[in-house]
């Protein structure tokens, strides 16, 4: 009985990096790795003694049933699993390659060969770094048995997955790129190597052939084994990319042109209200900007060499290569100047998705400063990027030396070309194919860049601009505004009769399940690997929103707070700011400053300005996952403006409860980046005064949260007792560790909040002075802009809780008139709202109670925000 393994991931994420170390290619490892592709795990059965023949005419014997050796095949799972990190990296470290531990040139010199493949200097077998030679083979091996074995093991079993991922693993490593550098040394991939290489790859295409006849749905593993072997093809084979382009195209051209049926326009204009401008607007803005996409007749292969020479390595395949580019940046730079400029396109108060994607696209290309040549940049990326010149010379020798090879890569093309032709939301197999091309090409330059922190210049990678094209009219497909859907199951009369006209459901129409966003997802970690495309995806999401629709808002909302963690993750823009403890810093991962704040605020605000209780709800939530990834200018406009300036009173005093609740858990958790331990928190100090957090000097308490104590005068014979008590006595006393005495403080604190708040008095102070380090953070926010950016929005949020008070206080002294209602000329919010006043500030102080609760208890952290849940509906199915 075949037995199960572990569920693996075939989702081509990029490993984090290891050590040095353990990627020296032992002959430990190189066992390993022997001993997976030493024997396949499979057992033939015996044919009968009188062999008939089937229907063909061949004997059994040549049809007998394989069967798989369940128990075999767990020990090599768990041996793959073991190394499965390690080929998941681009390279191995070699004796001759990678290491440092080449031989030296002069045979007379000392320990010259006996240096050669020794790590730590300690001959022992097991600790001997191998040659390339050796790696190449035996990598080679692993990949043939794991081909042999993923035609025999069903797919129901979760080998098939392991088996292919690792396959992509293998054939897109660095050792088979002849010319790639490695640590310095060049990669040399010798005839013998490649042609067992490409036997292998010749198999992988087959194998995709036979998928794309027999399957009309691609399984998830079968479609990622697929889209990177015909993402390598783009390269290793540069004079048949053209065909995969121009499919890509193709694809691209159906998804636009496919889009739903604009809603008709009733009475009710809400049906299809967007969530910053109308679709009028958006349609004149279009046409005047038609043209600005570069021309569909640009060479997107402008990698394929013409020379069939196969000396690749020589400097005349370089200065081909150049000047190949340049001819491409010549003709996208012609025709962008004549439609339209990029300095005026920022301006645009309603620009369009188009032009977003335009201006993203072309901005590195537009920033060169040598418009008609080759900048140092663009020439020493090139020269780096060893897998854009690598194979001209290796591609005309392999289809002029194997015919079969030919035969099998034409029709496997055809076959892929005509799949990815034909775009379905069943069957979106450009979407995996954007992912592996993307992948494939930030996993080769992590392997050969010279310098950690070098930048990839995407615009200089062939077929760049058409396959981020492609993805962004999946994105626009994902999420296009829909109708706003009735709560009634019953058939409308549009369906029926759909139904008995034969005509098929628009699958387009619905929201997408949580697996459909997932892949999408996947894809947009590789896309947003180019910071400057962030808004682009974010402008796609708002635009699709019908704000007045909560299912439409929630849809939109959930996918607009992935984008921004995967763009943080992506663009891992790393945001220094002071820990104040020994001078060290502390990193914050944000979004990059090219990031449209403007706009996305101005979206925020007609969010937030929404009366619907779920559709600010869910703003909220988005807020509360998503305010500390933007950098320090969006977090000074929206912090400073849209959430204290304009909303705190409307929020603050909001009727709804979980409103109140989940705003008060952004203005404690989520407005600084510094603790609010070294901030001059006025407020705090007025609504946490005598507790176990602060204390009063002068008639100050035991804080302990009691009637009694608090009630004690200077007057009192046990006044003096207490005053006298040593500060081991004091601190003890005034944190104590009872879990029952702490919940009758908060308790007491909370029901103090408001006569707090009235009194306003901000002269406690903590009981552990951080006088040093606030002091640090004042002379740190001269050169740091999220330390200025906590001080103001500090002393904004101190203004609006003394304004409240000024408020509540002056209307119980204030005379009222006959109607009951108070009257004041500097009324700062409704006085309708007044009557949540109470309630809010004492919820407040119970989010602040838990927040100093955690920032006590580790001083020098930032408090972890807590995970929050509400009830907000999910409209699309989880499957």
């Amino acid at each position: 009985m075949m037995l199960m393994p572990p569920s693996v991931s075939t989702r081509q994420t990029p490993s984090a990096p290891l050590d040095r170390m353990r990627l020296l290619f032992s002959t430990q490892l190189h066992h390993q790795l022997q001993t997976i592709a030493r024997s396949r795990e499979l057992t033939t059965r015996a044919a009968p003694r009188n062999g008939h023949s089937n229907g063909n005419g061949n004997s059994a014997a040549f049809t007998a049933p394989v069967e798989v050796n369940g128990w075999e095949v767990e020990k090599k799972m768990v041996l793959l699993q073991d190394i499965r990190v390690l080929l998941e990296q681009p390279c191995f470290f070699y004796s001759d390659c990678g290491s440092g531990l080449r031989p030296s040139c002069d045979p007379k010199a000392p320990h010259a060969t006996a240096s050669v493949g020794m790590f730590f200097s300690v001959d022992s077998y097991f600790n001997k770094t191998l040659p390339l030679l050796t790696g190449q083979h035996s990598l080679l091996d692993v990949w043939a048995y794991l081909l042999d074995m993923s035609e025999f093991v069903s797919v129901r079993n979760r080998c098939r997955s392991l088996y292919l991922h690792i396959a992509i693993c293998i054939a897109r490593r660095v050792e088979f790129i002849h010319g790639a550098t490695i640590s310095g040394d060049k990669v040399v991939v010798e005839s013998h190597v490649r042609d067992r290489y490409y036997h292998l790859f010749e198999r992988c295409i087959s194998l995709c052939t036979k998928k794309l006849v027999q399957s009309s749905f691609l399984l998830e593993e079968n479609a990622l084994f697929m889209a990177h072997i015909y993402a390598m093809i783009c390269f290793r084979f540069p004079s048949r990319s053209g065909r995969i382009f121009d499919a890509v195209v193709e694809s691209t051209r159906v998804l636009e042109q496919t889009s739903v049926t604009p809603l008709k326009r009733n009475r009710r204009r809400s049906q299809s209200e967007p969530f910053v401008r109308d679709r009028q607007s958006e349609d004149k803005l279009s046409r005047a900007l038609e043209g600005s996409r570069s021309p569909r007749e640009t060479r997107r292969h402008w990698h394929a060499m013409t020379d069939e020479s196969t000396e690749h390595e020589s400097a005349n395949a370089q200065q081909q290569l150049n000047d190949a580019f340049l001819r491409y940046k010549l003709t996208r730079r012609n025709s962008l100047s004549s439609t339209f400029s990029f300095p005026n396109l920022t301006s645009l108060p309603r620009r369009s998705i188009e032009s977003t994607l335009q201006q993203a696209l072309e901005a590195d290309l537009k920033a060169e400063s040598t418009p008609d040549a080759v900048s140092p940049a663009e020439a020493a990326f090139l020269q780096e990027m060893a897998v854009l010149r690598a194979f001209s010379g290796a591609e005309h020798h392999t289809l002029q030396h194997g015919d079969s090879f030919q035969e099998v890569l034409d029709l496997g093309l055809e076959r892929f070309v005509d799949r990815l032709r034909r775009p379905d939301r069943d069957d979106l197999l450009v979407l995996p194919f954007v992912g592996a091309f993307l992948s494939n090409v930030s996993f080769w330059w992590s392997a050969t860049r010279p310098q950690p922190d070098e930048k990839l210049l995407w615009h200089c990678v062939p077929g760049y601009f058409c396959v981020i094209r492609a993805f962004a009219a999946v994105f626009k497909r994902m999420c296009q505004r829909r109708a706003r859907q009735t709560t009634t199951s019953a058939a409308t009369i549009g369906n029926i009769l759909s139904i008995v006209e034969g005509r098929g459901a628009d699958l387009w129409v619905s929201y997408w399940t949580n697996r459909e966003i997932n892949s999408t997802m996947d894809v947009l970690s590789e896309v947003l690997k180019n910071p400057r495309l962030v808004d682009v995806f974010v402008e796609i999401v708002l635009e699709g929103t019908n704000i007045l629709d909560p299912m439409s808002v929630n849809y939109s909302l959930s996918i607009l707070q992935r984008v921004v963690q995967v763009g943080v993750v992506a663009a891992a823009v790393v945001n220094p700011r002071a820990l104040l403890t020994n001078g060290t810093q502390r990193p914050r991962t944000c979004l990059s400053e090219s990031f449209d704040d403007a706009y996305f605020c101005n979206a925020m605000r007609t969010a937030l300005q929404s009366s619907h209780v779920q559709i600010l709800l869910k703003a909220l939530t988005f807020l509360y996952s998503c305010l500390d990834a933007l950098p320090a200018k969006g977090r000074r406009l929206l912090i400073g403006e849209l959430v204290l300036r304009e909303n705190f009173f409307r929020l603050f005093l909001h009727w709804n409860d979980e409103i109140r609740k989940i705003y008060s858990y952004i203005i404690v958790f989520k407005l600084f980046s510094a603790t609010r331990l070294d901030l001059p928190m006025a407020s705090d100090r007025v609504l946490l005064a005598r507790t176990p957090f602060f204390e009063v000097s002068g008639n100050g308490t035991l804080g302990n949260g009691s009637a009694a104590t608090s009630a004690v005068s200077p007057t009192s014979p046990s006044f003096g007792y207490w005053s006298h008590l040593s500060d081991l006595a004091q601190s003890m006393l005034k944190s104590p560790t009872s879990k029952e005495l702490l919940s009758e403080q908060r308790k007491y604190a909370t029901a103090q909040a408001m006569p707090k708040l009235l009194t306003w008095d901000a002269s406690a102070t903590l009981h552990r002075t951080r006088a040093p380090r606030r002091d640090s953070l004042f002379h740190a926010s001269l050169e740091n802009e999220d330390l200025s950016v906590d001080l103001l929005v500090a002393s904004k949020l101190d203004a609006s809780f003394k304004m409240l008070a000024d408020q509540i206080g002056k209307r119980l002294h204030a005379t009222t008139s006959s109607n009951g209602i108070a009257k004041h000329p500097t009324d700062y919010f409704p006085v309708e709202q007044e009557a949540y006043a109470e309630r809010a500030v004492a919820q407040y102080v119970n989010v602040l109670w838990e927040y100093y609760c955690m920032a006590v208890d580790r001083p020098n952290a930032l408090p972890p925000a807590p995970k929050l849940e509400f009830t907000i509906a999910s409209p699309y199915s989880t499957d």
